[in-house]
């Protein structure tokens, strides 16, 4: 046909799209090793995964190295409590044996003891009876102030603080002379120590002081308007430590302070101290029959109270046995815990 002829044949027919058509679709498509939505979802979660257990992980680390310093801190804080606990467990145990068998309690030894002569002395050092050494008065705690330096004579391979024996005898003496100068009824003596409150009762009885053999009430010594309420001239402390509340109302009100100190003691709103053992039943019952045998002697009175009266009685609260229980358990246990 006419106007056909110069047609071109089917298969030289050109067409527009280009020939890499194919590559560009696959181009659209996925690229070779293009993660999915789906994939990078994933991922993201086990990162966070991951995140999550690492701060667990550090949070558990971190309470624990708090619980291990709390425990610690608890230990060392109860450090002197366990000592004084010790000395009376060793006061308790060793108190019949020594005395029916002549041994001197808590393993004394005359050498530990500056050289001095007996004979001036108030009782002999190692008397059976009477002894400073036998009932331990010159023992102190591990732990000692920079005040009570001048009153320690050494300290033993146990740590434990002696006390200079010529000093504690010397200053009972100086105590008892001024003590004698008040008129009894201004004398008031404190003790919150379950093992002082019957050698104060006794002192007061043999010196006719007055003794607060119960709870020091707040306001004593500076609330008229209470039941308690006494005006001393002089106040004698057993332990400064337990009695903090008598000493801090006798500063308010001015009233003169004698204190018998371990070597724990600081001198803070304390007139005169008298160093040595003031947690032991056998110490403490020796002081105030020796200071109440002075005074006697000082007014002309014969003593009349022999020095087995002034020891108390009490046992050790069990709650402070068990207290002490535990602190020992949970020293062994930290002393077997490895270091971070």
């Amino acid at each position: 046909m006419e106007g056909t002829e110069n047609l071109p044949e089917t298969g030289d027919i050109k067409t527009n799209e280009p020939e890499d058509a194919e590559l560009k679709v696959e181009e659209t498509g996925k690229e070779a090793g293009e993660e999915t939505p789906d994939e990078v979802k994933v991922e993201e979660e086990a990162e966070e995964e991951i995140e999550e257990e690492a701060e667990e992980e550090i949070e558990e680390e971190a309470g624990e190295i708090e619980d291990e310093v709390e425990e610690e801190v608890k230990d060392e804080a109860g450090e002197i409590e366990e000592e004084v606990e010790e000395k009376v467990e060793e006061e308790v145990k060793d108190e019949s044996s020594g005395e029916k068998t002549g041994t001197k309690p808590l393993g004394l030894d005359i050498e530990e003891i500056e050289v001095i002569d007996s004979g001036d002395l108030l009782v002999p050092l190692d008397d059976e009876k009477y002894g400073y050494l036998t009932h331990g008065v010159h023992i102190g705690l591990k732990y000692r102030t920079s005040d009570m330096r001048p009153f320690i004579y050494k300290i033993r391979p146990d740590k434990l603080c002696v006390f200079e024996v010529s000093k504690i005898d010397k200053r009972i003496k100086t105590a008892a002379k001024f003590i004698s100068r008040f008129n009894p009824k201004d004398v008031l003596v404190v003790s919150n120590r379950e093992y002082g409150k019957h050698p104060i009762k006794k002192f007061a009885e043999e010196t006719g002081c007055v003794a607060i053999t119960k709870r020091f009430v707040s306001g004593t010594l500076t609330n008229p308007d209470i039941g308690t309420y006494t005006e001393p001239k002089l106040i004698i402390i057993t332990d400064p430590s337990a009695d903090l509340q008598a000493i801090k109302e006798a500063a308010e009100t001015g009233i003169a302070t004698i204190a018998i100190c371990d070597t724990n003691t600081r001198f803070k709103n304390l007139d005169f101290i008298i160093p040595g053992n003031n947690k032991g039943k056998n110490a403490l019952a020796l002081i105030y029959w020796l200071m109440a045998r002075e005074i006697s002697k000082i007014n002309g009175k014969e003593p009349g109270t022999p020095y087995e009266k002034f020891v108390s009685r009490a046992e050790p609260q069990p709650y402070l046995l068990k207290m002490r229980e535990l602190q020992m358990l949970s020293r062994r246990r930290q002393r077997g815990k490895p270091r971070r």
